[in-house]
């Protein structure tokens, strides 16, 4: 069999620049657009959009909703390319409504949309999460005020014009709630509600048809939702929901079919550390289900598949530098897991969906101290976009905006090494030097390597040791497997070879 390297180099990550906004000022969230991004948040305490170029220059911006204490929370493009602008802000009677702005791609504002609970004068209504069909229907997750009670979990239907076509209001159940999560599937829009009145703690998975009519809804028993990145769904329209179990302080992911039976209830916990925080959760377009959680001075990083099996966990945790504060973001682009943390300063740890951790990146940030991280997005060329806040570092009380981007110095790479998806032939310093090369019996590395790792050519993990410099193949049948370990210097390796 004629042997040929079909392992690409490591991509390199390097920070081009960071751009700070003026004080009094912070980012929600941040998505690609054209040669640069677009990013939302707030300016002096009024909703603000900002474009920012290739080289992170601020080149148009707009504040125009004109509405003081409002929140730019979410950016969303629809197949047409418009962009959704969505948050909240308080209205003239003292309370909150939700708003939702249409831009087209050349950014000229199309329609606003503006929702005020209905019955009575004094309507606090809050943005939680949105979400679009395949239509450009827009469907948006938060809570309203109904009867003059307290706050009730609320969903918005709008059309691709901006008109209210569909609402939810659950005026007539439970106590103060409200709709955490959004996701919308072909047929259905799935949200994570949740309530706590008194010492009543009430949590629930529902499912609606894309018309807001009801189609079942689930108990999640004792478990605390926080936020939105509670729920994922996948194309195959199963769910999954984290959150942390208010009876034992632990981390729990619960997985549903689409009908609503539950396939799978998961305690999730690390020894030695108590759950701080609840888990964010993403799915893949196949089977996977990545879970970030943070404990008490780790995050923990975790992929299960659709049947509740545990593939790995605490691949992050256990190579994390640092404390993690309260609050964790991720992102899945491809084969690539992005996570942030913060310990003295902010970090990006990149790890492909093997679990080998391939970067980890600090957010510089010259003259500011005490960052936080609230959105990561990723370009078509694998390029990384971080948005949040941080302190001036010489006047503590004043919190500045910041993005960031991490160019991506070879776009061309595939990081997983169970990816069949691979480039040309390139003999780089990043493989490992295996020999021989095809081998029946031993399959020298040249230098121990740490976390080693032998996949088949399915991609599935056959063998994994916590160093060697030489491994024993003879058990293994025949065939083209992988190869991955860390060097000395924490560098992720791999290389292909064949047993023969």
């Amino acid at each position: 069999m004629a042997l040929s390297s079909i392992v690409n180099a490591m991509a390199q990550y390097e920070q081009k620049f960071q751009t700070i906004l003026p004080k009094h000022s912070w980012l929600e969230d941040i998505m690609p657009f054209h040669n640069g991004a677009l990013a939302t948040g707030e300016i002096n305490g009024e909703a603000t959009v900002v474009q920012l170029d290739s080289l992170g220059r601020t080149v148009w911006a707009d504040s125009s909703l004109n509405h003081p204490l409002s929140h730019g929370l979410r950016l969303i493009s629809n197949s047409q390319s418009n962009i959704h602008l969505l948050g909240d802000f308080e209205a003239s009677n003292g309370v909150n409504d939700i708003y939702c702005r249409q831009y087209d791609e050349s950014k000229k504002l199309q329609w606003e949309a503006i929702y005020d609970s209905p019955i009575g004068t004094f309507n606090p209504d809050k943005f939680s999460d949105a979400a679009l069909d395949q239509n450009n229907n827009l469907f948006i997750a938060g809570n309203g005020k109904a009867l003059g009670s307290g706050n009730k979990a609320l969903l918005l239907k709008y059309d691709s014009t901006g008109k209210l076509v569909a609402d939810t209001l659950l005026s007539q159940r439970f106590g103060n709630g409200k709709y955490v999560g959004i996701e919308v599937l072909s047929n259905r829009v799935m949200a994570t509600f949740y309530s706590q009145f008194g010492g009543t703690l009430t949590t629930q998975l529902h499912a609606y048809d894309l018309d807001l009519n009801p189609l079942w809804e689930f108990d999640l028993p004792y478990t605390v939702l926080f936020h939105h990145s509670s729920l994922a769904t996948n194309p195959s329209a199963y769910s999954a929901v984290a959150g942390r179990k208010f009876s034992n302080l632990k981390e729990a992911l619960i997985i549903f079919r689409p009908n609503g039976d539950t396939v799978k209830n998961v305690e999730m916990s690390l020894d030695g550390h108590s759950v701080l925080y609840g888990s964010k959760v993403l799915m893949d377009d196949t089977r996977f289900i990545y879970v970030l959680s943070n404990y008490n001075a780790v995050q923990m990083l975790s992929k299960y598949d659709t049947t509740g099996h545990l593939h790995w966990a605490d691949t992050l945790s256990r190579r994390l530098d640092g404390i993690v504060q309260n609050s964790q973001v991720f992102h899945l682009w491809k084969d690539r897991i992005i996570c942030s943390s913060f310990y003295k300063d902010a970090q990006l740890h990149i790890f492909d969906t093997s679990g080998a951790k391939l970067h980890q990146l600090p957010i510089h940030l010259p003259g500011y101290t005490d960052p936080k991280v609230a959105s990561i997005t990723t370009d078509t060329h694998g390029g990384v976009w971080v948005c949040g806040a941080a302190l001036d570092s010489t006047s503590l009380t004043s919190k500045h905006a910041f993005a960031v981007y991490f160019e991506k110095q070879n776009p061309a790479d595939t990081l997983d090494p169970t990816s069949t998806n691979y480039g040309a032939h390139n003999a780089s310093a990043n493989l490992i030097a295996c020999y021989p090369n095809p081998t029946n019996r031993y399959l020298e590395l040249g230098k121990e390597y740490s976390n080693v790792c032998i996949y088949d050519a399915q991609g599935q993990k056959v063998w994994q040791l916590r160093a060697a410099a030489r491994l024993d193949v003879t058990a293994l049948p025949k065939g083209l497997y992988y190869v991955t370990g860390n060097d000395e210097e924490g560098k992720y390796r791999k290389a292909q070879f064949v047993k023969r």
